[in-house]
Order: structure tokens, then C-alpha cells, then sequence
């Protein structure tokens, strides 16, 4: 919930399922900037976009509560299944997030997806799209489509996937110690360049 309230806070209404599910990866490969582990051990690889079980679970719970609201659905472009896109029930919602606002872990939690969504939106639609090809860890050629994408708790507990390492990179060469956002901020810029440069 928090984070398509994110999102739609940042002007994004109504908001497509797909669009969650690359949001909640990358909330995944960039929770060690902010000192966080990361909330899935692993996720199956596409061809197009991660699917998260998870999510879609409790986007349907939301939906079911009440808290979000469906406001069109279409199929996909193979036509095999139907995407949705949501808008966030605000007398209900904004209650709870009120609540969680109180809360201090849930509070750090709703900053960090926050600034997940925000630092995102560096890019384009069009780059958000495509932007996981460019991950270091999802767009990783030695995993091919049909494996798992090991999110740094799968094999082992303490592994370092490829974007902490490449955060960590982005931290050495910045000059100074990096808030977490400049951090996930310098991340989405070197994915974009990648984009943008064809690398």
C-alpha cells in the first residue's frame, strides 16, 4: 500500500500492476542502500518483467478490503492474462497510512519506498520499462529467463548481489558518503545512461 500511494503521490494515477512488481524488485535490489535486507530472497525471471506472488496477493487483498480500487483492466500483449490498473481508495488508505506514520519502523519503511518511487522517476516510461535489462542483478546474462534472480537470500544469507555491488561502487566514487536517496538516485542515473548508451 505504501508504495502505490508512492507512486500515485508522485503523479502517476492509476497505477498498473506491472509497474509494481519492477517497483517492488527494485525496492528489493536497493534496500542495502538504505542498510535494509532485502524482503524476497529470490524472484523467477522473464523475459519482460519480475512477477512476484506476493505482491499481487496483496494487491488483490487491497482491492478486497477496499483500499485500492480497480479502475480498468486489459489483457496483456500475448493475451493470456489480464493486467490491472489501480487508484488508491484515499478515505480508507490515508487512515492507515496515517497510522503507520506513527509507527517508527513502519514509518522508515514508507520513506524508503518513497524514495525508491522517487528516484525511479529519473527515468522514463519508456526506460522504466525496460530498465531491469540494465540491473545488474536482474539484467545479469549469466541468469537466463525461467531461473531465479537470487536476491541475496536465497543461496546464502550474506551473499552481495551484483547492484550492491555496483552500489557500493557508485558510493566509492562518489567523494562523500551518500545519503541513502543520492545513493538509489545515482543508481537509476547509471541505469538510465546504460539505456540511453546502449551498454
Amino acid at each position: 500500500m505504501g508504495l502505490i500511494d508512492a507512486v500515485e503521490r508522485s503523479g502517476t494515477r492509476p497505477v498498473e500492476a506491472k509497474r509494481m512488481h519492477t517497483l517492488w524488485y527494485l525496492a528489493n535490489a536497493l534496500a542495502p542502500a538504505w542498510g535494509l535486507p532485502p524482503f524476497d530472497a529470490a524472484v523467477f525471471k522473464t523475459d519482460k518483467q519480475p512477477y512476484f506472488p506476493g505482491v499481487q496477493a496483496d494487491i488483490d487483498s487491497l482491492v478486497g478490503m477496499g483500499l485500492l480500487v480497480v479502475a480498468d483492466l486489459a489483457t496483456t500483449d500475448d493475451g493470456l492474462r489480464i493486467q490491472g490498473r489501480f487508484v488508491v481508495n484515499r478515505e480508507f488508505c490515508d487512515r492507515v497510512l496515517s497510522t503507520m506514520r506513527r509507527i517508527p519502523e513502519d514509518s522508515n519503511l514508507l520513506d524508503f519506498l518513497d524514495d525508491v518511487v522517487q528516484a525511479t522517476n529519473r527515468l522514463s516510461d519508456v526506460e522504466q520499462a525496460v530498465a531491469l535489462t540494465q540491473d545488474a542483478t536482474y539484467g545479469d546474462p549469466r541468469v537466463d529467463a525461467g531461473n531465479v534472480v537470487d536476491l541475496g537470500r536465497w543461496i546464502r544469507p550474506d551473499a552481495t548481489t551484483p547492484t550492491e555491488y555496483v552500489l557500493a561502487k557508485l558510493q566509492s566514487v562518489a567523494g562523500r558518503r551518500l545519503k541513502p536517496a543520492e545513493l538509489m538516485e545515482l543508481y537509476m542515473d547509471h541505469l538510465g545512461w546504460r539505456l540511453r548508451n546502449g551498454k
